[in-house]
């Protein structure tokens, strides 16, 4: 007689599978590199595969057809760590955990036991690389079992046509398990089995020697039915199946031995690879590289790091210049996507150096500043637009103090009414907005808009050396906005300026910096138990121990840069209540009116000031120096 042979799993991981792996890596496992349960699913007579998918890794039903089989999934950190995994110990270990589900009786009542599979994998998330190693414990008999035939019988010889048909149409039946005894009649648990019975498992391998699952099953009934000598296994194959003849020596040895692991597709005992980068999609590789940093400060650094609320914060950028483009990539690289720009110029040829999201065809044809900044974006983060609203472009004038708008009832007029409406409607979208305008006066009304909608503003201003970086206080916080701590309502500034006056001139590094840390401010706003209404954080000296519930560090109201001395301090402005564009009575004004007022306020600015207040404070101040100047 002939030792009987059996046909080895192959496995079979999808593409799926390993991006499951790499996400559960990423966001939930990190550094922790603990055995985690898996599932993988073979065919009846489908040719000895294990397949693994992207549901694996989580509870569900099999796939039709299909048989689940339960397996443990290792993911090491370095390549290093899978080099030193002790692969004789971690089988060793499995096939004594099956011997014991053997003699305790868990692989009777569950005969998927009987087929369990481990993987030790390294996964290199930067390159989209997988080396693994899977392995199939198998408990080997002393001696071997041998064919008492010299190949399988087909069912119907074996057992007759009728009870052939019976027995496939049980092992086809909704949660057949992978191993059952057939009494002749009826399909009965292994547990209840009888050692005359005909011993059942649905058998992955297509044609030939039995698979995998019938080694362990013999290793079962031997180890079970220790006075017997022969077993007749029948291998269903899906419509088909035989029955092959299985001779032991004797009861399963006390000792276990135990053997399994893959060969690779070279046939020798090494691990396999699979690089998953030649077959991805440029945009989702894309977004996975700009994800991991985010996704590594978790592991050790800030494990607090709330990924998902900055994809799922919704910004407004009013001005895409030099600070907007500045602005915008920090906040990609946040992974923050859902990101609108507004702008209402065209890219010119001065543009392309400072600002990085412009190219000179961009100048050569005009193009509008948003719409442009909003396709750079595409291109460099490809895989947002998978998540709209990313990276819209909105062609917009602002309405300002001290620039009378066309008169109402024209077409003109109509259409500086329907921009005032629009931008009100962006403001009130956002969870925040970064005010990144050129001249004081167009940073009013959106002050003004986000004081009634209640949303977080970030202003960040420049000087030639010098910057501001200013939230605005809501919530009940108190803190100030732009204007507060100006006694002067805003006007038209760039009227009989020279062109050094009415561009924004700065020193270059000063915009990258300034749009950082407003980038940085807004992140660790986001991760403070009251948002955008925290209330200010004084300065704490560097290495000094911060406030509680700072995850990303101080929540200050201001920053103050100074280049010149590679400086920053952090003061607290109050909010003003004659502030001519937060103060309550402003506010109102604009709920109350909303268009009426822009244009009112734009034809004569001096209204402002006469509105918030700062007129009678103004004359107030100047009857108390005259009267002070009357007593000398």
């Amino acid at each position: 007689m002939d030792a009987l042979r059996f046909v080895p799993f192959s496995s079979a991981p999808k593409v799926a599978f390993w991006q499951a792996v790499a996400e559960r890596k990423l966001r939930d496992w990190r550094l922790d590199d603990a055995p985690r349960p898996a599932r993988g699913f073979y065919w009846a007579g489908g040719g000895a595969r294990l397949v693994l998918d992207g549901a694996s890794l989580r509870d569900g039903a099999a796939p039709p057809g299909a048989t689940a089989l339960a397996g443990r999934v290792t993911v090491v950190n370095t390549l290093e760590a899978f080099r030193r995994v002790d692969k004789a110990a971690l089988l060793r270990r499995a096939g004594d955990a099956l011997a014991a589900a053997v003699d305790d009786g868990a692989a009777l009542a569950d005969p998927a036991r009987l087929a369990p599979f481990e993987v030790v994998a390294f996964a290199d998330l930067k390159r989209h690389a997988y080396v693994y190693w899977f392995a199939f414990p198998a408990l080997v008999l002393r001696p071997a079992a041998a064919a008492t035939r010299g190949a399988p019988a087909p069912l119907d010889d074996a057992l007759g046509a009728a009870a052939a048909r019976a027995l496939l149409a049980a092992a086809a039946e909704p949660g057949a398990p992978l191993a059952f005894a057939w009494t002749g009649a009826s399909r009965a648990p292994l547990r209840e089995a009888a050692g005359g019975d005909v011993f059942c498992v649905l058998d992955p391998a297509a044609a030939g020697a039995p698979g995998w699952p019938a080694r362990n099953l013999l290793w079962l009934l031997a180890r079970r039915f220790p006075e017997r000598r022969a077993f007749r296994i029948a291998l269903l194959r899906g419509r088909g199946g035989c029955v092959v003849e299985a001779r032991v020596a004797g009861g399963a040895a006390a000792d276990v031995a135990v053997v399994g692991w893959e060969a690779n597709a070279s046939g020798r005992m090494a691990p396999r690879s699979a690089d998953l980068a030649p077959l991805a999609d440029p945009g989702a590789l894309a977004t996975a590289a700009a994800a991991l940093n985010l996704e590594l400060m978790r592991w050790r650094l800030l494990p607090g790091l709330d990924v998902e609320k900055l994809a799922a914060t919704r910004v407004l950028l009013l001005g895409a210049g030099t600070l907007g483009c500045a602005v915008a990539r920090s906040l990609v690289a946040w992974g923050v996507t859902r990101v609108t720009l507004v702008d209402g110029g065209t890219v010119a040829y001065s543009n392309p150096a400072r600002q990085w999201l412009y190219t000179v065809d961009d100048a050569k044809a005009q193009a509008p500043k948003a719409a442009a900044a909003a396709a750079a974006l595409r291109r460099i983060a490809p895989g947002s637009a998978a998540a709209p609203p990313a990276f819209v472009g909105k062609k917009l004038t602002i309405a300002m103090p001290g620039h009378a708008l066309p008169a109402a009832g024209t077409p003109a007029g109509d259409a500086a009414d329907a921009e005032v409406h629009a931008l009100d409607a962006l403001v009130a979208d956002a969870d925040c907005v970064f005010l990144l305008t050129d001249t004081r006066e167009s940073r009013w009304l959106p002050t003004v808009v986000a004081a009634a909608r209640g949303t977080l503003l970030v202003n960040v201003a420049l000087g030639l050396d010098t910057f501001v970086v200013q939230r605005h206080g809501h919530g009940g916080n108190g803190l100030g906005c732009y204007f507060c701590g100006d006694v002067a309502a805003p006007t038209n500034s760039t009227r009989d300026r020279t062109l050094d006056q009415q561009c924004t001139v700065s020193r270059p590094g000063l915009a990258p910096a300034a749009a950082a840390l407003a980038v940085e401010l807004l992140v660790a706003l986001l991760h403070h138990p009251r948002e955008g209404a925290a209330p200010a954080d004084p300065a704490t000296p560097p290495g000094a121990p911060l406030p509680g519930n700072r995850p990303l560090g101080l929540v200050p109201h201001s920053i103050r840069g100074f280049l010149t001395h590679y400086a920053t301090v952090l003061p607290t402005t109050p909010a003003f209540d004659r502030c001519a564009a937060c103060a309550p009575a402003v506010v109102a004004a604009y709920r109350d009116r909303g268009v009426a007022l822009v244009r009112d306020v734009g034809a004569d600015p001096g209204l402002l000031e006469r509105l918030s207040g700062l007129a009678d404070l103004k004359g107030a101040v100047d009857g108390a120096a005259w009267a002070e100047a009357d007593e000398f």
